[in-house]
């Protein structure tokens, strides 16, 4: 066989560029393996309250959810008694951690409130419907956005709560804080770029803050030596106070003296997000202290009773931040809200404990074990070649097709996609015999077309055609009996469908079509 004419075969090309880029991948990123490989970290969730065996099932379901939405691909959650849960992540950096922390944080109960009134919630959202978009650029901020759907029942609802409200704001809270106060400094109130008087701003932050018998009150911490008494007198029964991490730490004293629970958050989060609407003069667009995500104005069309099933959630990145840095916080944030609306709101209430290290239950061990499984795998299907062919230079590009496609198959999953845990491993193992098969069938329409004494110039031809119309069949049916698992929800089948169905890609697209460029080198011979 002349080797050089088939290094310029365009088939033998492509497989070989695929090969090196994915040796750059492995290279820059190194192969990601799961919990059961190499470990990872678990963070504990204490409960608000015992829950009964139904409930805890829904809690262990919205957590797997929200985070591999969010984009790990491997994540045990496990109730311990009726009141904890352990949440257990492949290792990760600090960052992706702290994300991964953020998400789980979240109650995920969602309202939009107009004039005091809720005008849709969460449990209103059609699954499915909840999309993020690309940031876009104004000026010098980047907004991020979330659109979803509402059922037509809600779509009514909000249409009447909306009638005549044209210009109102709709407040999009998520996990808005019931019965608090927010204790502010005026530096953060009047941080924005707008001529608004502090009693304009603390109006229009108290105002974003009323619901039907609950409603945010709003003081500054500068003045906290005159207000104590009217927040020590006030009718509170949660007794929430949100503060600045930076507050004075004697006001910080003062209030858990007076029995509130102290929320911290960022100074950036303390910062009301105003802006001037032209001859509208401020208006607030979103508050991190209350978790008020946007507040999009209600255009004429919308109050006068028309029923409009589709919505989108909006917001900024921090001003503070460079451009390339806000764009990433915006892809961030709409990434990490969606991951909350499809996972839904927590039926309680939960505190995250401090996570802490676990080893792998087999660690390197389980690794080598579940390598020899794929090479016994790889070989017992070769020896069966072996003594099908009894020709070593049929059956040896089918064994190096073999371990060519497992191996891109975990550098794309290990490098790109998030994880090799055993379900992919599974899936690898799995997709391997029927590699095989299609090259079994390549190579016997190759050798049929032969036996039947077709002239030779369009014997190859005819073979191969023949053979890849069958072996496209049968990818075709393999992907399509893997897309249910991989959107069934449940979490530990997603891995094994994700492998099977890009394994199969790459056989079809790239190892198949160079095996079968090697044959008819090799039949030509």
């Amino acid at each position: 066989m002349k080797y050089k004419a088939l290094l310029r075969e365009p088939r033998i090309i492509v497989l070989l560029a695929v090969i090196a880029i994915a040796c750059i991948l492995v290279i820059n990123f190194g192969l990601h393996f799961g919990l059961e490989f190499e470990g990872g970290i678990r963070i504990p969730i204490s409960l608000e309250k015992s829950v009964n065996p139904l409930v805890m099932s829904d809690i262990i379901n919205t957590i797997k959810v929200r985070v591999t939405k969010y984009g790990m691909s491997q994540v045990n959650v496990k109730g311990i008694g009726n009141s904890e849960v352990y949440v257990e992540l492949p290792h990760g950096d600090a960052r992706q951690l702290d994300e991964i922390e953020n998400i789980l944080k979240q109650q995920g109960k969602f309202e939009g409130i107009v004039d005091g009134k809720v005008a849709v919630t969460g449990a209103d959202m059609m699954p499915g419907s909840i999309q993020e978009s690309q940031p876009t650029t104004q000026g010098t901020d980047v907004k991020w956005a979330v659109s979803f759907a509402i059922n037509q029942d809600a779509a009514r609802k909000f249409a009447i709560v909306v009638y005549g409200k044209a210009n109102y704001p709709v407040y999009m809270f998520l996990d808005r804080y019931e019965d608090s106060i927010v204790v502010i400094k005026r530096s953060d109130l009047l941080s924005t770029n707008t001529s608004i008087s502090e009693a304009e701003a603390v109006r229009l932050l108290e105002k974003a803050g009323m619901k039907e018998n609950d409603s945010i009150k709003v003081f500054i911490e500068d003045d906290f030596s005159l207000i104590n008494q009217t927040i020590a007198s006030l009718n509170s029964t949660k007794k929430i106070a949100i503060l600045s991490q930076a507050a004075d730490p004697p006001v910080v004293k003062a209030l858990q003296a007076m029995n509130y629970q102290v929320i911290n958050k960022t100074p950036d989060e303390m910062k009301p997000n105003f802006y001037v609407a032209g001859d509208e003069g401020v208006k607030l667009n979103g508050w991190g202290a209350i978790n008020l995500l946007s507040a999009p104005v209600l255009s004429t069309d919308i109050t006068q009773g028309r029923v409009n099933q589709f919505y989108e959630v909006n917001g900024f990145a921090p001003s503070t931040l460079s451009f390339d840095k806000k764009q990433a916080a915006a892809i961030q944030e709409s990434k990490k809200l969606k991951s909350i609306l499809i996972g839904g709101a927590l039926p309680v209430r939960i505190m995250l404990g401090t996570p802490t290290t676990i080893p792998a239950p087999l660690g390197e061990e389980f690794l080598r074990y579940s390598a020899v499984g794929a090479l016994a795998s790889a070989s017992a299907v070769s020896l069966m070649i072996f003594l099908r062919y009894k020709k070593l230079s049929i059956v040896l590009p089918i064994i190096a097709t073999i371990l060519l496609e497992m191996s891109l198959t975990l550098s794309v999953v290990g490098t790109v996609l998030g994880t090799i845990d055993l379900g992919v491993m599974a899936g690898v193992i799995g997709a391997t015999g029927a590699g095989v098969n299609d090259q079994i069938i390549i190579t016997d329409e190759m050798l049929g077309g032969r036996k039947e004494g077709e002239k030779e110039g369009r014997q190859i031809k005819a073979s191969i055609a023949r053979a890849f119309f069958i072996v496209l069949t049968v990818a075709s049916i393999s992907i399509v009996a893997m897309i249910p698992l991989l959107f069934s929800g449940l979490v530990e089948m997603m891995g094994y469908a994700l492998s099977v169905i890009i394994e199969v890609i790459i056989g079809v697209t790239i190892t198949r079509p160079a095996f079968g460029a090697f044959l008819e080198k090799l039949f030509e011979k």
